[in-house]
């Protein structure tokens, strides 16, 4: 779950970009410039044989079916996910993606623990990877990121939200010694299980299974203020260390990952790891299962993150259906695409 170079679409050739570290650091270049424009598609929807990446270990050897996959064009199996990595979070930069997520297989920890990779989007390759992220937040510490729910990027670095922090990492520096730049507790009753960035303002939503949840609203100015170190509700900061909200608003159960589009719009995914549904103004369209994040592009593409084959992977090869973990779609097929149904008892 709480964050524009341009390459030429290709079928299945994996050249997308994504928004870069820019010289505006409030804003998510991929949400400001959500793909509206309609661009001419000859994608076709991707067979097992046509996923990039290392293959994850199951006995199936076919990709299952989903509404709307007719809008999809490519596909990659994420590195790791053979060793436990289950993704949570997207974050697209310059034909590369960021993706967060935890495992439970460091034996050092009982918990889970937070991971982060980068990856090319033309061939899967890993380019850079956080095993662990641990540091001071504040004068408690050192602590250890357990989930890795949302990733954003931005000029300042890349921002990892999980449910009681968020980290600030050096992207020059992920995976090695002095990575963290800056972090921030989340004060109770909030909640970080979703996140995204836009227009100078940085979204945390809490994940709900039942009922309605919320997104509040907060300024990167404000979070990025000296001495900073704690957000708290709206109209409740008690010391200067408080960073309090600037709105709230409310959203429906299931969330797992947002973007705000080129109208304003807060793009939401609703998901299980067996269906989805993808919330654009008020239709819900079916979506990629397990759906934990996405974005666009900004050249008529939505790049969506599942977990569904890490869980497969780690369950021992379940009935949860086999799709790809990183899936692009041509946006202007998808928003013609069938409504969710899995979806409508939500």
């Amino acid at each position: 779950m709480r964050r524009v170079a341009v390459a030429v679409l290709a079928c299945l050739g994996l050249v997308v970009t994504g928004c870069s570290l820019t010289s505006k650091p409030q804003a998510t270049p991929t949400a400001q410039t959500a793909a509206t424009t309609v661009v001419p598609s000859v994608c076709k929807r991707p067979r097992y044989a046509d996923v990039v990446g290392t293959r994850p270990a199951t006995r199936t050897h076919r990709l299952d079916r989903y509404p709307n996959d007719r809008a999809s064009c490519a596909g990659i199996w994420l590195p790791r996910i053979n060793d436990g990595f289950v993704p949570q979070g997207l974050a697209l930069d310059r034909g590369t993606a960021w993706v967060s997520g935890w495992t439970k297989t460091n034996t050092t920890y009982k918990h889970q623990i937070c991971q982060l990779i980068q990856i090319d989007l033309k061939t899967g390759k890993l380019l850079r990877y956080a095993r662990l992220i641990k540091g001071y937040v504040g004068r408690l510490g050192p602590t250890v990121c357990r989930h890795g729910d949302g990733v954003d990027v931005t000029s300042q670095g890349v921002w990892v939200t999980e449910t009681d922090r968020i980290w600030l990492l050096d992207p020059r520096r992920v995976g090695k010694s002095r990575m963290i730049k800056r972090s921030w507790r989340i004060v109770d009753p909030l909640r970080g299980a979703v996140a995204t960035i836009h227009d100078g303002q940085y979204g945390m939503a809490t994940f709900d299974p039942t009922q309605k949840a919320r997104v509040d609203w907060f300024s990167i100015d404000d979070l990025m203020a000296r001495g900073a170190i704690q957000l708290v509700e709206t109209g409740q900061p008690d010391t200067w260390r408080d960073v309090p909200g600037i709105r709230t608003e409310t959203i429906p159960s299931k969330v797992q990952g947002m973007t705000v589009d080129a109208k304003g719009r807060l793009n939401l995914a609703r998901s299980t790891s067996r269906c989805a549904g993808l919330v654009v103004g008020k239709r819900t369209l079916g979506f990629l299962p397990g759906a934990e994040d996405f974005e666009y592009d900004g050249e008529g593409s939505l790049w969506a993150l599942s977990e569904t084959a890490s869980l497969k992977v780690l369950s021992g090869g379940d009935n949860r259906p086999l799709v790809p973990s990183l899936v692009r779609f041509d946006v202007s097929k998808l928003m013609k695409g069938h409504r969710s149904r899995c979806t409508r008892n939500w």
